[in-house]
């Protein structure tokens, strides 16, 4: 527990100074709790009625003391309210700006981690385990702070007022922190990763609501559903099976604790009867057994959610232990925009998609890659972008190798826009200005003629301002890629990675993206994905791709006359596209 108290600490680290102050007020609060039975014991000394020794007592006395105990219940009102202030405070802007944090470090991490990733899990940690630390991991932290020195100032209060009680008290101790470490050792023992299902429920759900026209189109909805169905009843079974488990050692735990009031209250019973102590402290004794060690009590049945706070922490921390691209990356520019790749080997985990890879792409040329799905075409594009690394051979542009490239450099010297073009939920105007911030109305206005889709914007509702749906949805596919060309052409880059974009397209959406992709194409490196060769015969040279290598290259021309998998699927295609009825 006190390592997850260190760890916590840490990620509070920025609101540390609040944190701090809520667990000074905490302590403060303790000690305003103990402060009302104290005037009450001294008001009483005070009284005949309990001290033959003293005289009556003044009227203004009584109600001296009377205020006493009134200005500390109002004090702890008050103090409970700052307490809880500062805690709240500090736990919800500390863990905004760890979500923060985690968002900026996974904008520069490698693509391949979100491939692998389970979104959900993704998802869930930073919202859901965010959630619990700045709400429960903030009280576990605070009942472990209090409850510690509330050991200590209890067991010298007890030593101060009878050092028989103290004894007592001593001695049940000793089981009850038995049945803590019995505690701690059931919930590690239970191994359940609730977090890591309740993310599991979260991309499940995800997945389900995702694909519910393609369920429902196959009439499959029902049993997606039972499957999300049985999802959500074994988080709920390892959920009361949690509860279940702790139950036995957490009423054990909570049992010492009340035999140690009840045998306070018995021994000052006891010792009063024998005239060893007076009233007073049999009454100081007794009323003060039922909160001395409250804190101490909750710190230990906090304990139950000190590995599930853990469990919250180690998540953040596996995402932001991941290495991301500046890490990897150098300080240089690029000068010159040619591109080379160099005996380029690279693998999916143990299936390999490029085998020895080389060929060069001179600047301001188009270079094509085509093949059957899964050759490695998609793959050579995201080793270019640094998507992922290389397990062998190098990459280079302007004769750099890629990792010698600071990785805001790499990225602002490409463009990407492909088949699915993906659009923002926000107006027209800054989705296309996203690569280049700093650009005004008339350059986006600009760009959006050349590409084509100035007319279709004007017509929106708001022009410009007009907020697009989620992913762009009120949209065609052509319009889409047309506002994707003119993003590319406002940010500009010299180099261009183009993924076929006019496939499954009417006539006239075609025309318009192939007069767009002119305009953007003017002067750039392109490297371009075919699967329509026809839209290929111009390119400067044609890599073919077949199981991780290149298996032919060369023009149009020159691989139509050449025997291989160009030309058969030049065929194949020259064929589809004269079929009819």
């Amino acid at each position: 527990m006190l390592n997850t108290m260190r760890e916590f600490l840490h990620l509070m680290r920025s609101q540390r100074r609040q944190l701090y102050l809520s667990l000074l007020l905490s302590f403060l609060d303790g000690i305003l709790l103990m402060l009302p039975w104290i005037v009450a014991y001294r008001m009483m000394a005070a009284m005949p009625e309990f001290n033959p020794q003293a005289s009556s007592i003044p009227f203004e006395t009584v109600m001296s003391h009377i205020l006493w105990m009134s200005l500390c219940v109002l004090a702890r009102i008050f103090v409970r309210y700052l307490t809880l202030r500062f805690r709240s405070g500090a736990g919800y802007k500390a863990m905004c700006e760890e979500r923060i944090n985690l968002g900026e470090h996974l904008k520069k991490t490698p693509l391949g981690y979100f491939s692998e990733k389970n979104l959900g899990d993704l998802v869930t940690t930073i919202t859901s385990d965010a959630a619990f630390l700045e709400i429960e991991g903030v009280g576990v932290i605070e009942k472990a702070a209090a409850g510690i020195p509330a050991l200590v100032i209890g067991l010298a209060f007890l030593l101060g007022v009878d050092v028989r009680v103290f004894l007592l008290t001593s001695a049940i101790l000793i089981p009850a922190w038995f049945a803590y470490r019995h505690l701690a050792a059931t919930q590690d023992r239970l191994n359940i990763n609730r977090q890591q299902m309740i993310a599991e429920v979260a991309e499940d759900a995800v997945e389900f609501v995702r694909g519910i026209h393609v369920l429902k189109a196959c009439r499959k909805e029902q049993r997606q559903a039972s499957r999300l169905k049985s999802t959500f009843e074994r988080l709920r079974i390892e959920s009361v099976r949690t509860e279940l488990t702790h139950l036995t050692p957490m009423a054990s735990f909570q049992f010492w604790f009340r035999l140690i009031t009840a045998g306070t209250v018995f021994l000052s019973g006891f010792l009063f009867l024998r005239n060893e102590i007076d009233f007073l402290r049999l009454f100081l004794l007794s009323v003060s057994s039922f909160g001395l060690f409250q804190s101490v009590e909750l710190m230990g049945i906090y304990s139950i959610f000190s590995k599930m706070t853990q469990q919250s922490i180690d998540r953040m921390k596996t995402i932001r232990e991941l290495p991301t691209m500046e890490e990897l990356s150098g300080t240089d520019q690029p000068e010159y925009f040619d591109i080379s790749y160099e005996g380029v080997t690279f693998a999916y985990g143990h299936t390999p998609v490029l085998k020895n890879v080389t060929f060069s792409v001179p600047e301001k040329t188009t270079t094509a890659l085509v093949g059957l799905s899964g050759s490695g075409k998609t793959t050579i594009i995201n080793l270019l972008a640094r998507f992922w690394e290389p397990q062998r051979g190098d990459i280079r542009i302007g004769g750099k190798s890629l990792k010698a490239l600071a990785y805001d450099n790499l990225l602002k010297s490409l463009s990407f826009v492909f088949q699915d073009a993906v659009l923002f939920q926000d107006t027209v105007f800054n989705n296309l200005r996203i690569g280049k911030p700093s650009a005004g109305m008339e350059e986006v206005v600009a760009a959006a003629k050349r590409a084509r889709c100035h007319e279709f914007i004007m017509q929106m509702e708001c022009g410009y301002d007009t907020v697009l749906g989620e992913g762009g949805t009120k949209l065609s596919g052509g319009e889409k890629q047309r506002l994707a060309i003119a993003r590319a052409l406002v940010k500009d880059a010299p180099i261009v990675l183009l993924d076929e974009m006019t496939a499954n397209m009417d006539v006239e959406n075609e025309v318009k993206v192939q007069q767009a992709l002119r305009e953007l194409l003017k002067d750039k490196t392109v490297i371009m994905i075919a699967h329509k060769l026809s839209t290929v015969k111009n390119a400067d040279q044609i890599l073919v791709l077949e199981d991780g290598t290149i298996s032919q290259r060369g023009t149009h021309f020159e691989l139509l006359a050449q025997e291989g998998l160009y030309q058969r699927l030049w065929n194949i295609q020259y064929k589809a596209e004269r079929w009819h009825f």
